[in-house]
């Protein structure tokens, strides 16, 4: 299997529960972001020989402009699952400007990605080899957050940001929250996972400094 994976390997893997299929996003060439399904031989009953067994779906461009380049390399995911839209959302540079996009999978396994509507985004904006954004998915609150450093140094703090969608359109909270004003390499570590009656279902980022480890939680509210 050879996603053609260019541009500093960015890239990112999720899973559709409605499909019950893998998808992958990524970079394959200097300036355009695709997106595929990951198709397995079997189901986990099948045998060893199936399971292994890989083939790829179409690839589906969302733009020859574009780029997963806001992540970087210690940034957080750059790809969410959005069970409740159905729906994957991406964080991505959009023609200069971070955003983000999404996209649905059919039962054919066809990625149709949505290049009208997309949500601006006033967090993790800076990226580089220290830092960089990302976005999780709080299924509790139906939330988007979007996160990542303030500059692109492991002296810049970490703010964050959260976003809906309703099927049609993003609304986003408009400005980002500090998370933490601690200089450090700021990683982003994914979420805790838990129903859709939870009090709580926080995204969670790790910031490592010279001397410690610290645990950082986010819960965007009602």
């Amino acid at each position: 299997m050879n996603l053609l994976i260019q541009q500093k390997n960015f890239f990112g893997i999720d899973y559709n529960s409605q499909r019950g299929r893998t998808v992958a996003v990524y970079n394959s060439a200097s300036s355009t972001v695709k997106a595929r399904v990951i198709l397995h031989g079997a189901t986990k009953t099948g045998s060893i020989s199936d399971r292994n067994t890989v083939t790829l779906g179409d690839e589906a461009t969302f733009s020859t402009s574009s780029s997963l380049s806001v992540a970087e390399y210690y940034g957080g995911r750059n790809i969410c699952w959005n069970p409740d839209q159905n729906v994957h959302h991406v964080i991505l540079d959009d023609n200069g400007t971070d955003r983000i996009v999404h996209f649905s999978v059919d039962a054919s396994n066809e990625v149709s990605w949505d290049t009208t509507n997309k949500a601006s985004i006033s967090s993790g904006t800076a990226s580089g080899n220290n830092t960089g954004g990302g976005l999780v998915y709080n299924h509790a609150r139906d939330r988007i957050i979007s996160y990542g450093s303030t500059t692109s140094n492991s002296s810049s703090q970490y703010n964050f940001e959260y976003h809906t969608w309703d099927g049609s359109n993003y609304a986003s909270q408009g400005s980002a929250i500090t998370l933490s004003t601690a200089s450090g390499h700021f990683r982003g570590c994914g979420t805790t996972k838990t129903d859709s009656s939870a009090i709580h279902n926080g995204s969670f980022m790790v910031n490592a400094n010279s001397s410690k480890l610290t645990l950082y939680c986010m819960e965007p509210g009602g």
